[in-house]
């Protein structure tokens, strides 16, 4: 039916990636239709998808043609940070809808510095949501799906689950599901699990022919232990009106962006940035990081190969500066409240809240997370970078 996927791509240069984010955590979508960073369902939580960082050993998420000739073209929905990648050829064409569902863009109300995500037990309600659709003709299209737990340093388990219903992938403390709705629907569809060359992290792959006005939907969402994850996969994830989540993912988006106030020149590029910015700041705390990214130095084979998943105060600075002239003020008082706090908060009580650690802050809940020295990030060499400056 369809031909073999075979994972022959290398780095992408970084300013080519799409980005979402739920002011949880963020993930990197590349105009292939690949997610190749993210840390889920925080922005310190260990790497699943780190392809970012290693071509070959890492994780990664991708829909997309089977045909891997055909480009994809990246845009968000105005006024949003919901992306969308086109894929079309003569025979047809598809659209990858990327999201991750947000119940409000407001800052949390004031709580203790001990909540973020697992605040409920499964986390669930952070997701990474995709839905591949073909809006004309026929296409052929491939799911991979290769988790690498910990900065890939912990190997994977995979069970696929009956009927195309998803997936469950285990690896040291992380433990993922992958729920699949619409299979059934596919002109034709399968699934299977391909071994990795070193024997560590198999990926699942899905193959599919789409012809117009079909239309699948990938869901992944972390659970503490893999019991939770197959209930996500089971019971949760499958029941979720995804398009209602999509139509307020946008909603709370374009309410938020609309206390902009700029109306100078550029202003489609200055929401934008506004937009980017937003999603930088955690919502359980107010804290602000400087990157969703770590272990990426400012040149090849440089020094600067930190984490920048911390607060630092500086930046932070300059990103509240930018947000308040711009009008977005509630940002700046929940970061206000949450620096003026912290003093009484101990290392214990901070769960994914952050840390001071001198002139930056550190998400101390993973505080064994592996820093840019340590043995399991892969340090990104001039060989493996030389397209980062293309």
């Amino acid at each position: 039916m369809i031909g073999t996927h075979v994972n022959t791509r290398t780095y992408q240069p970084i300013n080519s990636y799409g980005v979402i984010g739920d002011c949880h955590s963020v993930v990197l979508v590349a105009p292939d239709g690949s997610v190749d960073w993210g840390c889920l369902p925080d922005f310190d939580s260990p790497a699943i998808f780190c392809r970012l960082l290693d071509a070959e050993r890492g994780g990664y998420f991708q829909i997309s043609p089977t045909d891997n000739t055909i480009p994809g073209v990246q845009r968000y929905l105005r006024g949003s940070n919901v992306l969308q990648t086109k894929f079309a050829s003569i025979t047809g064409e598809v659209v990858l809808t990327d999201f991750m569902p947000v119940e409000t863009l407001r800052a949390w109300p004031y709580q203790g510095m001990n909540n973020n995500t697992w605040t409920r037990e499964d986390g669930s309600c952070h997701c990474l949501v995709r839905a591949v659709e073909c809006t004309h003709g026929e296409m052929a299209v491939t799911m991979v799906l290769k988790a690498s737990p910990n900065y890939a340093a912990e190997p994977s388990e995979i069970t696929l689950l009956p009927h195309n219903t998803g997936a469950l992938v285990s690896g040291g403390r992380q433990h993922m599901g992958l729920a699949i709705v619409g299979a059934y629907r596919a002109s034709s569809f399968s699934m299977q699990v391909l071994p990795d060359k070193e024997g560590l992290h198999p990926s699942i792959m899905a193959q599919m022919t789409l012809r117009e006005g079909e239309r699948l939907l990938f869901a992944i969402g972390m659970g503490r232990n893999a019991q939770v994850a197959r209930r996500l996969v089971e019971s949760e994830l499958p029941h979720r009106n995804f398009d209602a989540e999509l139509a307020h993912t946008l909603h709370c988006w374009r309410r938020w962006v609309q206390s902009c106030n700029y109306q100078g020149p550029y202003a489609q590029w200055v929401e934008r940035s506004a937009l980017v910015l937003k999603m930088m700041t955690y919502a359980p705390t107010g804290s602000i990081v400087a990157a969703p990214t770590t272990s990426l130095p400012e040149s090849l084979n440089g020094g600067r190969n930190w984490d920048y998943r911390f607060t630092w105060l500086r930046d932070a600075t300059f990103t509240l500066y930018a947000l308040n002239v711009l009008g977005f003020t509630e940002e700046a008082r929940a970061f206000t409240h949450w620096l003026h706090n912290y003093p009484t908060a101990t290392a214990k009580t901070c769960r994914s809240c952050m840390a001071f650690a001198e002139n930056a802050t550190w998400m101390s809940r993973n505080s064994s997370a592996l820093t840019a020295t340590g043995t399991h990030i892969p340090y990104v060499s001039a060989t493996a970078r030389q397209n980062r400056n293309s």
